[in-house]
């Protein structure tokens, strides 16, 4: 079975070197494509129905 595409989930710097070094031969012995995913929370804005900053959540946080 020949894989096209190899995921690969980088969660921080510390972990992409470890990923890497399994990932990139392992998309070479298939020859596979190779992707590497990272993603970032956003903050959320808390807002109250009328979208206006809900002050009762921000005096309890």
């Amino acid at each position: 079975m020949r894989f096209k595409t190899i995921v690969a989930i980088l969660q921080n710097e510390q972990d992409a070197e470890r990923v890497l070094d399994c990932a990139i031969p392992l998309a070479n012995r298939f020859q596979s494509h190779l992707v590497g995913i990272h993603a970032e929370t956003l903050p959320v804005p808390y807002t109250s129905a009328t979208g206006f900053p809900d002050t009762e959540f921000l005096q309890v946080s």
